[in-house]
């Protein structure tokens, strides 16, 4: 065989070192892809936040307008608005409050994009798809955190408005 023809030679063609960096292959292509995986874990976890905050931020404005307005929302009641009308006011307002600031996120969106670009796989800085479930997403938590303080502002007692001061 091999082994005759070469001799006592033969353990010279192995290299010792050879089998010391075996690791599953898994592991060779979890090291490039490390920090780009952080980076988007990161922006994540950032973006779900800001998502939350603005989300409380616009819950706080609109359960705030329905208090200060609240006398202006028993006169309309008083004078003959339903409550489904008041409802409707109330829920107006919060989604053109979240259509105006989806509006400016998305202007934003388009002008930061460039800054995205390297970390963005298999999809486009200017991907119509994400942009519309994103605005789509965004509309929607608007008007969820319109709900409540809508519902409240169609409760209201239009003789205990006006007598409130």
């Amino acid at each position: 065989g091999i082994d005759d023809r070469l001799g006592r030679h033969a353990e010279l063609l192995v290299d010792p070192g050879a089998l010391s960096n075996v690791a599953p292959f898994d592991d060779y292509l979890d090291k490039p892809l490390a920090q780009a995986r952080l980076n988007a874990l990161l922006l994540a976890v950032f973006g779900g936040s800001a998502l939350l905050l603005a989300t409380a931020g616009l819950f706080g404005v609109m359960i705030t307008m329905v208090r200060h307005r609240t006398r202006e929302l028993g006169v309309r009641m008083a004078l003959g608005a339903s409550p489904a009308e008041v409802w409707q006011l109330v829920l107006r307002r919060g989604m053109v409050l979240a259509a105006a600031g989806t509006l400016v996120g998305l202007v934003g969106a388009l002008a930061t994009n460039r800054l995205l670009v390297s970390m963005l796989y298999e999809v486009g800085p200017i991907d119509a798809t994400t942009l519309s479930l994103v605005a789509a997403v965004l509309l929607a938590l608007g008007g969820l955190a319109s709900l409540l303080p809508a519902r409240s502002s169609s409760s209201i007692d239009p003789v205990v408005a006006l007598r409130a001061e």
